[in-house]
């Protein structure tokens, strides 16, 4: 279905989220500052910026429930796979029979997965500190129907954030991508409508966050949360028509959403091509540095040798058959050339490649 395949979609997304549960300190710490913001930041703003316009304590409790998000995806998203990377994982992932698209869309769906859980409690929070959904004239009945638009487009955008912490894992290492994360995510969320209404930035910074996803974001979100949408949201461009306003923030994220999700397909499956940096990854890069010291100096015939013995067993099992050799196991020495199709004429080289080498190391050592 769509090309993907759900079973090794499934498997990335619930190992993750077992990960996730698994972890209480994340999860408190994940959700200390977004309900610090909620129950403190919300109140004191809302009491001190008065305006006959709008209520700035609901305004800012939409934007601090999409802010929840945004962090989240950015964080929680790519933690995983650097810590894959840095335990040696990835290399796991690299022969994997799953393709790098279906491992991106299940890092996606884990992520989005821990938003969502994350941001219902502070949803949660927001309606016993007096936020609620908007009941649109039909009560209580109206406040519910509210609630699925808030999370139909609270998903989109956390894949679309999930996509980027994904991007950001799978090129930096565990320090830089704590930067670039924080790189990311300030101007995401202060430099949108999520925070402040873009009318009161600067003329240039306001052209910027008008385009910035998060503004979208935030503002279909208090299209049935909170409420204040008529002060310098989407619905002044259609003539105060809400409902027409949110379509138009949906699809604007979409677009985002479907930008970044080919972009970190992109970006995962080239890291996957390259050393992963974990302790396999580790020994391998010896292992080539070792390579090259070794055939430096042999003869072009030699040297083509020990290639075809490298290419043919790579770093992994190098150890394993020095082992052998050192052993005097040439029997199992040429069972395993012929597993790998090394023909005896090549293993006749690959030895008297082998013997020059020794001795060249030997003579090293004397002088």
């Amino acid at each position: 279905m769509l090309g993907f395949d759900w079973s090794g979609i499934w498997g990335v997304t619930r190992r993750d989220i077992i990960k996730y549960f698994r972890s209480k300190n994340q999860i408190i710490t994940s959700l200390l500052m977004p309900t610090i913001f909620m129950i403190f930041l919300r109140q004191g703003f809302g009491a001190v910026a008065q305006n006959p316009f709008f209520n700035y304590s609901n305004y800012i409790g939409a934007g601090i429930f999409c802010m929840t998000a945004v962090m989240g995806g950015l964080f929680m998203s790519g933690m995983p796979i650097l810590f894959d990377k840095m335990m040696g994982f990835s290399d796991v992932l690299t022969v994997s029979p799953v393709d790098h698209k279906n491992l991106v869309f299940g890092f996606v769906l884990a992520g989005t997965f821990k938003i969502t859980f994350q941001s219902s409690i502070i949803f949660a929070i927001a309606m016993l500190t007096g936020l609620l959904p908007v009941d649109h004239g039909l009560g209580v009945f109206g406040m519910i129907l509210s609630v699925f638009p808030i999370y139909l487009i609270l998903i989109i955008g956390a894949m679309a954030y999930a996509s980027i912490g994904i991007c950001i894992a799978a090129r930096c290492d565990m320090q830089n991508a704590f930067l670039w994360t924080t790189i990311c995510q300030i101007p995401l969320v202060f430099i949108s409508g999520a925070m402040f209404p873009v009318t009161g930035f600067p003329p240039i910074v306001a052209q910027i966050a008008s385009i910035n996803p998060t503004t979208f974001l935030a503002d279909a979100i208090r299209t049935f949360l909170g409420g204040e949408v008529g002060y310098a949201g989407t619905s002044n461009l259609v003539g105060g028509n809400v409902y027409l306003a949110y379509l138009i923030d949906l699809g604007a994220v979409c677009i985002f959403l479907i930008i970044m999700l080919n972009i970190a397909f992109k970006i995962y499956g080239r890291s996957l091509r390259e050393s992963s940096g974990g302790f396999t990854g580790m020994v391998s890069k010896r292992m080539e540095k070792q390579r090259k010291k070794m055939m430096k100096g042999l003869d072009p015939e030699s040297r083509d040798a020990m290639n075809i013995l490298w290419n043919k067993f790579g770093a992994g099992d190098m150890p394993k058959l020095f082992m052998k050799m050192a052993d005097g196991k040439m029997s199992e020495v040429e069972q395993m050339f012929t597993e790998r199709g090394i023909s005896k004429e090549d293993a006749n080289r690959i030895f008297e490649a082998g013997m020059k080498m020794m001795e060249k190391m030997t003579s090293g050592k004397k002088k």
